[in-house]
Order: structure tokens, then C-alpha cells, then sequence
């Protein structure tokens, strides 16, 4: 399987290092993808200046302090 469910996919935000901003930015289109070693990586584009993006580690490799919560439909009070 090179990508995750569409409903993780979905809930999970990713955060990874972009080259071309030189800081963490948050990663669209994240997809899991395998290299060449046999193991699991994450591929996408930066939310900011559309760039590729690559992490290493599978959805696996996330703890819940990597990745961003869910946005929340309320506003702030």
C-alpha cells in the first residue's frame, strides 16, 4: 500500500522540512511512498511556495507531537 486511507489522509497534517523556504512547513498532499531500502516515506508539496517535499518515515514514523490537529470549524471566544 504506497498511500494512506483517504480518511487518514484526510485528518492527519504533516509537518516537514521545506528546502526551498528553509523552515517546517506544512506538507500537502502527503503520500506515502517506499524507497530504496524497503521502507516507508512521505512525499508532497509545501503549502507555502507548492515545492516538493520528502520525509523520511512512513505514516507510521508520526508521533501525535509531529503532527498539526485537526483545524476546528469553531472561532475563537
Amino acid at each position: 500500500m504506497d498511500t494512506a486511507p483517504p480518511s487518514l489522509a484526510a485528518e492527519i497534517k504533516v509537518e516537514a522540512y521545506c528546502v526551498h523556504c528553509r523552515s517546517r512547513r506544512l506538507m500537502l498532499g502527503a503520500t506515502q511512498v517506499s524507497n530504496r531500502r524497503g521502507g516507508h516515506d512521505l512525499k508532497g508539496h509545501c503549502s507555502i511556495c507548492g515545492k516538493s517535499m520528502y520525509r523520511l518515515g512512513g505514516w507510521t514514523s508520526l508521533s501525535p507531537k509531529q503532527t498539526l490537529p485537526p483545524a476546528s470549524s469553531e472561532s475563537g471566544s
